[in-house]
């Protein structure tokens, strides 16, 4: 009888408890919300791909600005005198200070 109670106790946990949840009550009913007439998932995954959308065109200006400085430095070189630093020393500074 205490084997039973263990064993049903067991099974019972594991099927309120689906692989990767810390907690029964943190699940999502989905179905619940589409019925009672809210949704919003659309809404949420509009503000989604639009951030998504930003955050990429973010990194195409920085890369684009990136590759506008390159090529403005390579443009601009001119011999430097033994007494003074590297060029790579002196970008090598910049991106240090830019917090790279």
């Amino acid at each position: 009888e205490l084997f039973e109670h263990s064993e049903k106790a067991r099974v019972r946990r594991d099927q309120d408890m689906l692989v990767g949840e810390l907690v029964p009550a943190e699940r999502s009913d989905y179905g619940a919300a589409e019925a009672a007439g809210g949704g919003g998932t659309e809404v949420k995954a509009a503000a989604s791909d639009s951030g998504r959308y930003l955050r990429f065109k973010l990194a195409d200006a920085a890369l684009a600005l990136a590759g506008l400085y390159a090529y403005k430095s390579w443009e601009k070189r001119k011999p430097l005198p033994s007494l003074m630093y590297s060029r790579g020393l002196r970008h090598l500074h910049l991106i240090m200070a830019v917090g790279i």
